[in-house]
Parts: C-alpha cells; sequence; structure tokens
C-alpha cells in the first residue's frame, strides 16, 4: 500500500450500523478498556452524542472512497486531545494504522493529541510509534494499566 493513499472525512449518521461493526470485532472490544460487547441501542445512543458534541469528532478513514476504519478525537481540556484509531479486521495488518493516526493527529490543531493502549497491544503501539508519537510511559486508564503515548501537531482544524 503506498503511503499517502488514506483520507478521512466526518462520520454522518448513517455511518452507525459500520461503525457498529467495527467496535464489535471481538479483536477490537479485546484491546478496548471496555471490552464487553456493545448492545445496539447503546451504540446508537452513544453515536448520535458524538456526532453532535462540539468537544468529540469522529471521522471515517477512507481508501480510495473505501471505508476502512474510523478515528476519534476527543476534547481532554487544557488544549489537549485524546485519539482512538481502529481499523476494520479486513484491513488491519497493511500497515494502514501509522498513516491513518497521523491524518487525525493533524486534525487536533496544535494540541498535545495523547493514546492509549493496552499493554500488549503491541501492533497499536508500534503504529502510534510509526506516526511519530512518543512513548510517556504507562499510566491507569480507566482503572487499568494502558501505556500513554503523545503527539503535538501544528497543523490548523
Amino acid at each position: 500500500m503506498a503511503a499517502g493513499t488514506l483520507s478521512l472525512r466526518p462520520a454522518v449518521a448513517s455511518d452507525c450500523a459500520i461503525v457498529f461493526e467495527w467496535a464489535n470485532d471481538p479483536v477490537t472490544r479485546a484491546n478496548s478498556f471496555a471490552p464487553d460487547a456493545i448492545a445496539r441501542d447503546v451504540h446508537r445512543a452513544w453515536f448520535d452524542r458524538i456526532l453532535r458534541d462540539p468537544d468529540r469528532r469522529l471521522y471515517i478513514i477512507l481508501e480510495s472512497d473505501e471505508p476502512v476504519g474510523q478515528a476519534r478525537l476527543e476534547s481532554c481540556g487544557g488544549g489537549g486531545s485524546e485519539i482512538s484509531v481502529s481499523l476494520a479486521p479486513a484491513w488491519r495488518g497493511r500497515r494502514l494504522a501509522a498513516e491513518a493516526i497521523r491524518l487525525v493527529t493533524a486534525r487536533a490543531g496544535g494540541d498535545l493529541v495523547h493514546a492509549y493502549v493496552k499493554p500488549g497491544n503491541d501492533a497499536s503501539r508500534r503504529a502510534f510509534l510509526r506516526a511519530g508519537y512518543v512513548e510517556q510511559g504507562t499510566v491507569v486508564r480507566k482503572g487499568l494499566p494502558a501505556v500513554c503515548l503523545t503527539a503535538r501537531t501544528g497543523a490548523p482544524r
């Protein structure tokens, strides 16, 4: 896969079903800080809230106009943001994650962007490192250990 082939677009209401499918993928759930399966009505309520929330941005990652994953930026105060990226199962292992992370990070403006990865999720950790993030050590996130990685970007929102 050639670098620079991915793009982002803001999520819209019609993306709810595909994001639900990706979110309930067993590998995604295992690497989440909330590993239980997500009920459809709970997902729909979350999805509707995130689309309306000015402090949260949800993007669909595209490869030649085909949806291949989702990414989220959430304001965490003090000018910082938290990033979350997940590729669809069929698109994992193609070394797309770092490019997707760079694209989303650029949307955070001049903020310090934080990523939290569960220990043992080496693929995600490596993708953030390839995208230019710096490992800050282990912290507690949602009651669980998490590797914290950060990046700064000066790109405009």
